[in-house]
């Protein structure tokens, strides 16, 4: 089994089921990509990957992106042609950005122009760093980031491959990815001295996912995971990425860790992957909003928990049924006060 199984399965089955929703801009409207055009886009990314030398099993590709819709579809293009993908925090210094490039032999690097300064400082230490995409440029007003090595607009470059993604010899049809292949190289802390790259395979991520599904049995096609947490941490891709995209549920963007509140009166997710300092915030705003306001007061003094539960629910958009909260052990006092107003919390390892 192979994420790119996981992904093709749901893409077969229900072309039509929303992927992804997500907002441009803060506050714009909700967009929405279904299965099949979330594929199309996939396959656009593996066939540029071909197009820029990067071959399957040999040197890994560095994603330098907060989150967002294009992350996943570059990782199941690249990942899903045999490429292993190295998922990078975008908010790590030059130094620690040089590092994992280096360490991991990276050729090539798809990020944005917030990392353009960056890219001029360190490409020329990075002999093996051959290729660099930038997904919010432009063709013709690329900047001069590059020190030498080739740059690309992202939807620029993917759309040129549309005709060759689209014809039954394209890269994505020739080249498969297998369970032993490494798909994610993440870069932990470790315990003494730099990173060290963790080599997560195939088998390894799609053997978390489905053993988080056989105990969470009731997630499934209808449910609509909001992406709160980085996903180039392991916790978030898994539970967050490849468990959604097993199930073929829906993942919901928020565009800013500011308006979370908002993204979830407005996209009405069903389940919530938190760690314990996001599950801390929202039980806090719960029982602030409640101090301040005398009625939902009342009804608890007189024992009526379930009115002041439902207009809490309905204050985080009226459909979370499940919030997950893992990374590090939680707070007992807010587990059970989340499970107290009607949202089932569960902590997950």
């Amino acid at each position: 089994m192979t994420i790119r199984t996981f992904f093709d399965e749901t893409v077969a089955s229900a072309p039509a089921r929303v992927a992804v929703q997500y907002r441009e801009k803060e506050n714009s409207a909700i967009l929405s990509r279904t299965y099949a055009e979330f594929a199309v886009r996939v396959r656009q990314v593996a066939e540029l990957a071909g197009a820029l030398g990067i071959a399957p099993r040999q040197a890994p590709v560095a994603l330098i992106l907060e989150n967002c819709p294009q992350w996943l579809e570059i990782y199941l293009g690249l990942t899903g042609c045999a490429t292993t993908v190295v998922p990078i925090d975008p908010k790590l210094h030059a130094a620690e950005v040089t590092h994992v490039l280096l360490d991991s032999g990276a050729c090539a690097v798809f990020t944005d122009s917030k990392h353009s300064a960056m890219l001029v400082e360190i490409l020329p230490g990075l002999p093996a760093m051959h290729q660099v995409v930038l997904l919010d440029a432009a063709a013709g007003h690329l900047p001069a980031v590059c020190a030498g090595r080739p740059c690309h607009a992202y939807e620029t470059a993917i759309a040129a491959q549309a005709d060759a993604a689209a014809s039954p010899a394209s890269r994505y049809a020739r080249e498969f990815a297998y369970p032993g292949d490494v798909a994610s190289l993440i870069y932990t802390s470790g315990t003494t001295g730099q990173p060290k790259g963790a080599m997560l395979t195939h088998a390894n991520i799609c053997a978390d996912a489905d053993g988080a599904l056989s105990v969470i049995a009731e997630i499934g096609s209808l449910d609509r995971f909001l992406i709160v947490l980085p996903l180039f941490h392991a916790f978030s891709f898994t539970a967050n990425f490849i468990v959604p995209l097993r199930a073929r549920a829906c993942m919901q963007f928020v565009k800013s860790l500011r308006n979370v509140s908002d993204d979830m009166r407005a996209f009405s997710p069903t389940i919530l992957m938190a760690v314990p300092l996001l599950a801390d915030k929202l039980y806090a705003r719960i029982e602030d909003r409640i101090r301040r306001n005398p009625l939902a007061r009342l009804l608890l003094l007189l024992g009526l928990r379930n009115l002041v539960a439902r207009s809490v629910r309905r204050g985080l958009g009226g459909s979370l049924r499940l919030i997950v909260s893992g990374g590090a052990p939680g707070n007992k006092e807010v587990l059970e006060g989340l499970r107290g107003f009607g949202l089932p919390t569960i902590e997950g390892y």
